[in-house]
C-alpha cells in the first residue's frame, strides 16, 4: 500500500477531493502514466528468504520435477503446477504433493482446519498461530498428509482429531498441487488437481523412447535359467538415474520379474515396485534352478498320509497340495535377494533341511486342523444343547464365526508360519470360552462389554478401507485384529498364556493411533 501511495504521489502533484475536480485535471490527458507496469512491481529488492519457498524444482520420492507458478484466479492453471513425464509418474510421492511447496503451506493448513467440524475446528484456535507452529514444527515423513497432522497435533497440542475427518474439498484451488502429465515431446496428456492421477499412468504403456528406452535394452535380460545375468558394479535394487535431453532426471531400479512360468531382469519405475515384484522373481528362479529339488517336495507332500485326513477341509487333495507348496515356497524362497552368491548360500542353507521343515510345517496344519474341526464340532453340539435359549444360540453362531474368521480356506495364503502356529491357542480360547457361556451367559455378556467395543472400532476400520488406504494404516488394523484376539483370551481363558501383554489403556491408544491414519 505505501508502494502504491507512493507511486500516485510522484505523479499527481494537485490534491483533488473530489471526483469532478479530478476528471477536470484528466480531460485531455493519455493515462498511461497512472498505470501500474510490471517492471514497477517487482522492482523492488527481492526477498531471498521468501523466494525460496517457491521453489523450481520439487523432490517427489525418485526424482526433482519442475514446477510452474501461475496468479490467476478463477484460471485452469492458478496456483503451482509440478510437470511430471509419464514414465516418472510410478515412482513419485503423491504425498509430497500434498504439501505443496513451503510458500504456501502454512496457508493450506490454515485452510484445512478451518475445513474442519467445529467440535474440532475451536480445538486449534487461534487458527494463524497453531497453522503456524504445524508448518515449521511438523516432522519430514513420506506419509499421507492427513496422517501427519493428526499425529502431530495429538503430540504437540494433545488433541486428537481423527484422520478421516480432514478434507481438502472446499478449499481453495490453488493450494491444490496442479499435476500435468507430460509425454515424451513435453506435450500435456493428462491434468488434474487429485494427486490419484499418477496412478493411472502405472505400467509400461507411456514409457519414453529416449534416455530410458536406451537403458532398458542395455540392462533387460530375458528367459533367466541362472544367476549369470548380473555384471560386476551393477547393483539390484540401487538407484539409476536417468537423465533426459532436457535436463530432467528421475530414478529407476533394476530387478528380477515373474513373467508367467518365466523370470526376467526388469526396470521398475519406483522402489515400492521393484520390493514387490523382484522377490516373486527371486522364487520364481529358484523354482527354475533347482527344479528337481521342488519336483521331489512335490512328490513328499502327495505321499503324506498326515495331509490326507485333511483333504475335505481344503475341497480335494490337489487343493491342499498346491496350497501347501505354495506356502513352503513363499517362506523359504520369497526373499529379497540381490547377488549371485546369496543366492547360492540361501538354497545351499535351505535345501538340505527343507524336507525336515516341511514335514513339521505339515504337523503344525496338522494339529491346527484338528484344533479347529475339534471346536467347530463341539460348537454344532451346544447349539443343539441349548434348545430354546435363544441367546445362547446366537453367541455360540458368533463364536463359529470368529473361529471362521480366525481360519479362513485361504489361511496357507494369508499367514507365515510363526502365524501359523499361534492360531490354535484362539481357536482353544473360543471352545472355553463357549463352554463357560453356556453354563452362565450373563457373566459372559459383562465380561464382553469392553471386548465388543474394540470389535466395533476394528468393525469401522475395515468398512472403510478403501483402495486410497495407506500400508500403514492396513497393516495397523491387521495389528489390531490380533490384539484383540489376544485380548480375548486373557478376558474369556485366562489359563491360556498370552504371548503380549495387552490392555484396554493398550487397544485404546493403539484405537487412537489408527484413527490419525488416513
Amino acid at each position: 500500500e505505501d508502494d502504491i501511495f507512493s507511486f500516485y504521489k510522484a505523479r499527481l502533484r494537485k490534491g483533488f477531493f473530489n471526483l469532478n475536480t479530478f476528471s477536470q485535471y484528466m480531460k485531455d490527458k493519455d493515462d498511461s502514466f497512472l498505470r501500474l507496469t510490471e517492471d514497477y512491481l517487482i522492482k523492488g529488492r527481492v526477498n531471498k528468504e521468501e523466494l525460496s519457498k517457491f521453489p523450481d524444482t520439487i523432490e517427489l520420492g525418485s526424482g526433482k520435477f519442475k514446477l510452474e507458478y501461475a496468479f490467476s484466479p478463477g484460471a485452469k492453471n492458478d496456483g503451482v503446477t509440478v510437470k511430471v513425464p509419464a514414465v516418472s509418474a510410478p515412482s513419485i510421492s503423491t504425498h509430497a504433493i500434498e504439501k505443496l511447496v513451503p510458500g504456501l503451506f502454512e496457508e493450506k493448513i490454515s485452510k484445512l482446519i478451518k475445513n474442519l467440524p467445529k467440535k474440532y475446528r475451536t480445538k486449534l484456535v487461534p487458527v494463524s498461530e497453531k497453522a503456524a507452529i504445524i508448518a515449521k514444527q511438523m516432522p519430514e515423513q513420506d506419509k499421507p498428509l492427513f496422517t501427519l497432522l493428526s499425529t502431530f497435533i495429538k503430540e504437540k497440542f494433545k488433541h486428537d482429531i481423527p484422520a478421516s475427518l480432514w478434507s481438502d474439498e472446499n478449499i481453495d484451488q490453488y493450494l491444490k498441487m496442479r499435476i500435468s502429465i507430460r509425454d515424451e515431446k513435453d506435450k500435456e496428456i493428462a491434468v488434474s488437481r487429485d494427486s490419484s492421477l499418477v496412478k493411472k499412468f502405472y505400467g509400461n504403456d507411456f514409457l519414453s523412447k529416449g534416455a530410458l528406452e536406451k537403458e532398458k535394452t542395455k540392462l533387460e535380460k530375458q528367459n533367466l535359467l541362472f544367476w549369470n545375468f548380473q555384471e560386476p558394479g551393477e547393483p539390484l535394487g540401487e538407484p539409476i538415474v536417468i537423465r533426459e535431453n532436457d535436463g530432467f532426471t528421475f530414478n529407476v531400479f533394476l530387478g528380477l520379474a515373474k513373467e508367467g512360468d518365466k523370470v526376467s531382469l526388469r526396470i521398475y519405475q519406483s522402489k515400492q515396485l521393484f520390493l514387490y515384484g523382484h522377490k516373486k522373481g527371486v522364487q520364481s528362479l529358484y523354482l527354475i534352478c533347482y527344479a528337481e529339488q521342488f519336483k521331489a517336495l512335490k512328490k513328499d507332500l502327495r505321499s503324506s498320509k498326515t495331509i490326507k485326513k485333511h483333504y475335505g477341509f481344503f475341497n480335494g487333495a490337489k487343493e491342499f497340495q498346491t496350497r501347501l507348496f505354495n506356502s513352503i515356497i513363499r517362506q523359504f524362497f520369497l526373499k529379497d535377494i540381490r547377488e549371485e552368491k546369496e543366492f547360492i548360500n540361501h538354497a545351499a542353507m535351505v535345501f538340505p533341511q527343507l524336507y525336515n521343515k516341511t514335514q513339521k510345517f505339515i504337523k503344525i496344519i496338522d494339529n491346527l486342523i484338528d484344533e479347529y474341526e475339534t471346536t467347530e464340532t463341539y460348537l454344532q453340539r451346544l447349539s443343539l444343547k441349548a434348545g430354546k435359549r435363544v441367546k445362547v444360540k446366537e453367541l455360540i453362531q458368533r463364536l463359529h464365526n470368529d473361529l471362521k474368521s480366525i481360519i479362513p480356506e485361504n489361511f496357507l495364503e494369508l499367514y507365515e508360519q510363526k502365524r501359523i502356529e499361534d492360531l490354535p491357542r484362539y481357536i482353544q480360547a473360543i471352545r472355553i470360552r463357549a463352554e463357560r457361556a453356556f453354563g452362565d451367559p450373563v457373566k459372559d455378556g459383562k465380561k464382553a462389554v469392553p471386548v465388543e467395543r474394540f470389535v466395533k472400532y476394528l468393525n469401522n476400520f475395515l468398512g472403510n478401507l478403501s483402495p486410497d488406504t495407506s500400508n500403514e494404516k492396513t497393516e495397523k488394523i491387521e495389528e489390531l485384529f490380533w490384539m484383540i484376539e489376544e485380548y480375548k483370551i486373557s478376558v474369556f481363558a485366562q489359563e491360556i498364556k498370552l504371548r503380549f501383554k495387552v490392555s484396554v489403556k493398550k487397544l485404546d491408544k493403539f484405537v487412537g493411533e489408527i484413527s490419525t491414519m488416513v
